[in-house]
């Protein structure tokens, strides 16, 4: 097993833990990357990005990888990384979201903090760009933010970061039923972990802005797409009597039309 000799830019490897062929791949991506955009002007950096990934579907790989790279590990750049990629991707943005989907399934508890709160960061850019299997992304995310993968405190953060998304676009959210169901049902969970922090703890701040805005999401869901919702089944009821007492308002427990 060989290990890891440097620090990774994506996850939090010990100089014991196992090298990781994803992350080793996408950091040789990156750097072959960095030497053809490091200088010129933007028009002539599109024509070299372009020239390159004209040669063959890897080369399209790389630079489209590498550039997802450098946005989830370089914040001061990753708005200049997303503009070389609108201008380079020919499917859709397909190959990243699934490479993103794979990477968020496999090695979300391994990110370091900033490449989590950046992959949030990305997701809404795909959203805003009508990004091609996005949905994947957005499913993975909310499986490794309400299983648990972390502290209490991170997941807290984290969650509120991915309900705020999914808020924004709700539009998006409400075509997708599958999607649906899973914010509503990991957003209830994730109000009732947030219950379980005490008033006047280390994490009560973080906690009350999550309840603030899981329960802006949750319930405009439950109300609007309530007939969506019930493909849940008895888990929500159950979710919604373990956190009505405590979070959700009664008006939208005692509302006939979710009964």
């Amino acid at each position: 097993m060989e290990k890891s000799n440097s620090p990774s830019g994506l996850l939090n490897l010990g100089p014991y833990d196992a090298a990781n062929d994803m992350d080793r791949a996408w950091t040789a991506y990156f750097v072959s990357l960095e030497g053809l955009i490091s200088s010129g002007t933007d028009s002539e950096t599109n024509s070299t990005l372009q020239a390159k990934v004209s040669g063959s579907r890897h080369a399209y790989a790389e630079v489209s990888l590498g550039l997802v790279y450098g946005m989830l590990t370089d914040v001061g750049k990753a708005s200049q990384y997303l503009n070389y990629l609108m201008m380079v991707t020919r499917d859709g943005y397909a190959l990243c979201t699934k490479e993103v989907t794979r990477l968020v399934q496999e090695h979300f508890p391994e990110f370091h903090d900033p490449v989590r709160l950046q992959i949030l960061w990305l997701t809404d850019h795909f959203l805003q760009l009508d990004a091609t299997e996005t949905e994947g992304v957005i499913t993975a995310l909310i499986r490794q933010v309400a299983g648990g993968r972390g502290s209490l405190l991170s997941n807290m953060k984290l969650g509120k970061g991915l309900l705020e998304v999914l808020y924004k676009h709700i539009a998006w959210v409400k075509k997708r039923p599958m999607v649906l169901a899973h914010a509503v049902y990991s957003g209830l969970r994730l109000l009732l972990d947030a219950a379980a922090v005490p008033q006047g703890a280390s994490g009560s701040p973080a906690a009350a802005a999550f309840r603030q805005q899981g329960c802006i999401l949750v319930t405009q869901l439950l109300s609007e797409c309530h007939v969506e919702c019930l493909v849940i089944g008895r888990d929500l009821v159950r979710q919604l009597y373990d956190t009505s007492k405590a979070w959700i308002p009664s008006t939208v427990i005692n509302n006939p039309s979710l009964h």
